[in-house]
């Protein structure tokens, strides 16, 4: 276990991962950057085991950049600020919760990410929420509280072609200049349970010759 003992600010690529079994406690404090690079970065390794908790990661390109993990949890974390993503994955199992992503262009960008548990989480202002891209399957999203999203082209949910099998129960999306959800065609298998869709400028839900 690492623990912060102080906030960190600087350019560039802040904390890297480079092995299994890591848990980062923040303590309360904060990584701050100048809007490159990324907050956390496993280096595109298949890590096991990774924890993020307890503080803030702002002003990144990514805030958290899983590209390889195998498994990891997020927990506590407030993301914002991060100019592309909050929390980019690309494979493995990558549990999110009790968090909030703001201001970024995609809060959660997940690729190929599969059985991952994302609960009681706020996504605020951020241009897409959330974006399950191909091969993005069975993963649970529960009590996720979705605000404001700027996206003019997309959708505040946004699920690729191959994505499939994936939950959302009990949440809100209020707000979004476009679709509240945006389903690209071949994406199957969707269920959302328990969700109220608020002040959309376009469509509440948007298929695209899905079979969802």
């Amino acid at each position: 276990v690492y623990t912060l003992n102080q906030s960190i600010s600087g350019s560039g690529t802040c904390l890297v991962i480079n092995a299994n079994d890591v848990t980062i406690d923040f303590a309360g404090f904060s990584i701050t950057g100048d809007g490159t690079g990324y907050g956390v970065d496993s280096q595109g390794t298949a890590y096991t085991n990774l924890t993020l908790k307890n503080g803030n990661i702002i002003s990144f390109s990514m805030g958290i950049h899983f590209d390889g993990p195998a498994s990891s949890l997020i927990s506590n974390i407030t993301l914002g600020y991060n100019s592309n993503s909050g929390v980019f994955a690309v494979t493995g199992t990558h549990n999110i919760e009790n968090s909030t992503i703001n201001y970024s262009s995609t809060g959660i960008n997940f690729n190929s990410v599969t059985n991952s548990i994302i609960r009681n989480n706020v996504l605020n202002s951020n241009s897409v929420a959330v974006s399950l891209g191909a091969l993005s399957a069975t993963n649970y999203f529960y009590n996720t509280s979705i605000l404001n999203c700027t996206t003019t082209t997309s959708g505040c949910i946004s699920l690729a072609a191959a994505s499939h099998n994936n939950v959302f129960e009990l949440g809100i999306i209020n707000g979004s200049n476009n679709n509240l959800i945006h389903v690209a065609a071949a994406a199957d298998n969707l269920t959302f349970k328990d969700f109220q869709f608020i002040n959309s400028s376009g469509n509440d839900l948007y298929l695209m010759g899905s079979p969802a």
